[in-house]
């Protein structure tokens, strides 16, 4: 096993995720692949090859929900463990802004890149748990946010969304969960709002927005939903496109 790359996918919702599966297919291009997943069953494995997918048996029978999190962090850390105490070497071990990353964090030796992808703000989930009261949800992620700053700050290298180390995100987690700035690896995934005109998209004198990515409340779609209707009641003429997952 010397050589492989490790990827530690934590949930369902993560091969539907466009940056995710990008990742995925990136580190499979580098070398053989193996994948540690709560759910095994979902890897998209259409264009894939040299890939090994392994699941955990106690996670994979829980449905999404608050005792996914403990389960597969508990089920990651002993395979990993086990897979340590045989001897197995990856040069790469790539995770996510969740407490599985300690998979990685017990894989991590010298001459072993430990890399954690922080898609958002690690505490915007417990922020919208605590929003709608679900107060298990909640504890159950304020745990995990203790367990992660420290994971954050030992990583090799935090891969983030941004243009520079300036960046909203990479910034909170240099401010917030004190990761070294040279620790940061900011992927610009987003529009490039500088180059973009400044005039709004005018179509028969229509305002027309688009919105282009994860289409959910998390991100705040629906405040986008309500701000065009308030417009609309208004009169002023404006339309709201939706695109993505």
């Amino acid at each position: 096993m010397t050589g492989r790359i490790l990827a530690i996918v934590p949930s369902k919702a993560s091969f539907s995720h466009m940056a995710v599966n990008q990742r995925i297919r990136a580190l499979a291009a580098m070398g053989q692949l193996d994948v540690l997943a709560a759910y095994p069953a979902a890897f998209p494995n259409d264009a894939v090859q040299n890939v090994r997918v392994f699941g955990t048996p106690i996670t994979a029978r829980l449905p999404e929900g608050a005792a996914r999190l403990p389960s597969f962090t508990m089920e990651a850390l002993v395979w990993a463990l086990l897979r340590r105490l045989q001897g197995a070497r990856y040069r790469l071990v790539y995770c996510f802004q969740d407490t599985s990353a300690g998979g990685g964090w017990v894989l991590h030796g010298k001459r072993r890149g430990w890399v954690i992808d922080v898609l958002d703000d690690p505490a915007l989930e417990l922020r919208n748990a605590l929003e709608r009261r679900r107060r298990l949800k909640a504890l159950v992620l304020r745990v995990r946010d203790a367990a992660f700053k420290p994971m954050a700050r030992r990583a090799d290298v935090i891969v983030t969304i941004g243009s520079s180390v300036d960046s909203a995100l990479p910034a909170l987690l240099h401010d917030e969960y004190g990761v070294d700035r040279s620790r940061l690896r900011p992927l610009n995934q987003a529009v490039d709002v500088a180059a973009l005109p400044p005039a709004p998209l005018r179509q028969n004198n229509r305002t027309v927005i688009f919105y282009v990515g994860w289409v959910s409340p998390l991100r705040g779609v629906d405040t986008l939903v309500q701000a065009v209707r308030s417009l609309r009641s208004s009169g002023i003429d404006v339309e709201l496109r939706l695109a993505g997952a």
